[in-house]
């Protein structure tokens, strides 16, 4: 007797399995993706997505997607969103508060051009300007450690007649410029080099007082004329003409370099 309650297992298993609740979505793209994440129900794939913005911190309106060319047209949107300000104005530098050259402008621009936000902005100008100062302090420092070897320089040269040539440099300068005018020379040309113009001028133009003393060590009068004074007036000085007959090394040292400066 046949059993007619018998059924193909083939049929059974098309008939009982229900249709997987992606199999409808009409994106194939969509409905595979679904598939592989393997979602039983649409709460659970909705829920899935819910926890990946948690995740990301941020509304979808609040991610920005690089451009793949990234260029600087596509990038610009991107800098403004990230807290670039619209305009180079929006700027607030505290750098070269005497600006003579229009350099605040031009960093405004170029930074506003290369995209820097507000507070980028700032921190770069500060760090600028801390380097900034660090460069003169250096340069500074440098100079008056060059002006100093010139001086060296030039007292090895002058020998015993440093003060004396230095002398006549400073009424020269009195006379015929002033201390600022000197200033702006000696920084074009150096401290040697004014030094030795300023006391050659000084000596062919005889600028310069003496000031009248018997101690053979003071320091030698300014100027041609003064030292022929002074000649004049230790010729009649009976002391001093003794000193010179008893060759007295100071005093016949000076008489020495008067000859020469009156020369």
């Amino acid at each position: 007797m046949l059993d007619q309650t018998n059924e193909s297992p083939a049929n059974h298993d098309t008939q009982d399995t229900p249709t997987a609740w992606y199999g409808n979505i009409e994106d194939a793209e969509i409905r595979e993706w679904a598939g592989k994440k393997n979602f039983p129900n649409p709460q659970e794939a909705l829920k899935s997505y819910r926890n990946l913005e948690k995740m990301m911190g941020a509304d979808k309106n609040d991610i920005l997607r690089l451009p793949k060319s990234g260029s600087i047209d596509e990038l610009r949107p991107i800098w403004d969103r990230l807290g670039r300000p619209e305009s180079p104005d929006g700027y607030e530098l505290p750098i070269m508060e005497d600006d003579v050259i229009g350099f605040n402008d031009w960093f405004k621009n170029t930074v506003h051009d290369a995209g820097l936000t507000a507070a980028q902005a700032k921190q770069f100008a500060e760090k600028y300007d801390e380097f900034g100062k660090r460069v003169m302090e250096a340069e500074a420092k440098e100079l008056e450690l060059s002006r100093a070897a010139e001086v060296e320089a030039l007292k090895k040269e002058w020998g015993h007649r440093f003060e004396e040539n230095k002398a006549l440099a400073t009424a020269a300068v009195k006379s015929l410029a002033n201390e600022e005018m000197f200033a702006s020379i000696e920084q074009a040309i150096g401290p040697k080099a004014a030094m030795e113009l300023f006391a050659k001028i000084g000596e062919r133009t005889g600028e310069g007082k003496f000031v009248q003393s018997r101690n053979a060590s003071d320091s030698l009068p300014v100027g041609k004329q003064a030292a022929q004074e002074e000649l004049a007036r230790m010729r009649q000085d009976k002391d001093i003409q003794a000193k010179l007959k008893s060759k007295d090394p100071s005093t016949l040292k000076r008489w020495q370099d008067l000859i020469r400066l009156s020369a």
